[in-house]
Formats: C-alpha cells, structure tokens, sequence
C-alpha cells in the first residue's frame, strides 16, 4: 500500500446531535483550521430507530480510524493462505473506502 495523502477529512470525526434528532458527523480539527462552525461531514438522514441512526452515526465517525487500522495490518498479515484470504479483504474494503 502507498502511504498517500488522505483525500478525505482528517479524523478524528465525532458526533453530535442535529436538527431533528438527526446524527451529524463532523471534524472538531477541521472547524479549528475552517475558523469556526461545525462543518459536517454526513447527516444521517436514515428513517428508523434513533438507535439505528446512532448506531450508523458511530460507524461512519469510526472511519477514519478503521481505514488507518485496515491500511496498518495489510501489509502486517501472515504469507499463509488465511492470512492472504484476510489481505484480500482488507484491500477490497480500503478500495470501497477510496471509492475505486
């Protein structure tokens, strides 16, 4: 994997509650650097549960730590065949990730 510049909002990303009950997904860095205001990232606008929408909120604010845990252990797994089978996901999900 190359170790590329992110094209995404640097994480962390955190959640907070808004209009309507509605989870938004923002960067506290980013805002420092934007002068201020909550920039989101995603709404989650999902009709359902609250705790689905709480729990698709923490997902996606877990993003950018999954994709750098996911970049980390591809190039960490075993040459045995489960550890190359895990390899393969790891890089599929990081190409869903990067939209490729």
């Amino acid at each position: 994997m190359k170790n590329e510049k992110a094209k995404h909002t640097p994480g962390p990303w955190v959640i907070y509650a808004g209009n309507e009950g509605k989870p938004v997904i923002h960067s506290p860095e980013y805002e420092k650097n934007a002068g201020g205001g909550i920039i989101g990232i995603a709404v989650l606008q999902t009709v359902g549960e609250e705790s689905q929408r709480q729990a698709n909120a923490a997902l996606i604010a877990a993003a950018p730590e999954l994709m750098n845990a996911c970049q980390m252990a591809v190039n960490e797994m075993p040459g045995n065949e489960q550890g190359q089978k895990i390899a393969s996901m790891l890089r599929a999900a990081i190409a869903k990730a990067e939209g490729k």
